[in-house]
């Protein structure tokens, strides 16, 4: 279904224009091969996949880098301006994150 009421922003058929095809989140598919096949049904394009992973933590005041590591030990507050954050709290919870299950996100 098109977006508001499904994922898609645009109709299938749109991929016929497509030069390339990338579908995000998809370690999050319970099988990417059929996804990928589905998708290219409607494509001569390639199709891509990609995951979403935290690298560095960045400070968005000064630019500031520092390593996801930097964070161990220490209490965190996150926040997700997002209807459905399940994405996001799941990002945080990847190996060698914590999170207080009693706290809110």
């Amino acid at each position: 279904m098109l977006f508001p009421a499904g994922i898609l922003r645009e109709p299938l058929t749109a991929l016929k224009r497509a030069d390339a095809v990338l579908l995000t989140r998809s370690d999050r598919s319970e099988n990417v091969l059929q996804l990928k096949e589905s998708v290219g049904a409607f494509t001569g394009a390639p199709v891509f996949t990609a995951r979403y992973s935290p690298r560095d933590l960045v400070n968005v005041s000064t630019g500031e880098i520092r390593p996801l590591a930097f964070l161990a030990g220490k209490p965190v507050f996150a926040f997700a301006g997002i209807a459905r954050p399940d994405s996001f709290v799941s990002l945080l919870e990847t190996p060698g994150s914590y999170r207080d299950r009693n706290s809110c996100l």
